[in-house]
């Protein structure tokens, strides 16, 4: 994909994202780009603390469901359930984490 491509790509997720970022057409592509770039990063920032409390929330509820022994009870179900939770959203972090980088790399790139 080259420069244009890329830029196209990102700045149209940007705007469906961030609507204010579609405002400024009167901005250079460079510009737009880094704009574009570092408010998806910073998107991505947030949606990695959101995951991660998620996750903590559920590992909480996964600790009560053990040592309430509610597996005892037929509620084994719950315990499984909370951990499966707990390590999808701890992928969901890592995953946002990841595009957070690439779009930091993307920004300094685009740099004029």
């Amino acid at each position: 994909m080259n420069n244009l491509s890329s830029f196209s790509l990102a700045f149209v997720i940007a705007a469906a994202a961030f609507p204010a970022l579609a405002q400024d057409r009167a901005a250079s592509a460079p510009s737009a780009a880094r704009a574009a770039s570092m408010a998806l990063a910073t998107y991505h920032v947030q949606e990695v603390a959101r995951a991660r409390e998620i996750a903590g929330q559920h590992q909480k509820m996964a600790n009560l469901y053990r040592a309430d022994s509610v597996g005892a009870r037929g509620g084994s179900g719950l315990y499984a359930h909370c951990n499966n939770v707990v390590s999808s959203y701890q992928g969901i972090a890592s995953e946002y984490d990841s595009m957070a980088v690439v779009h930091r790399q993307l920004a300094d790139q685009a740099k004029p």
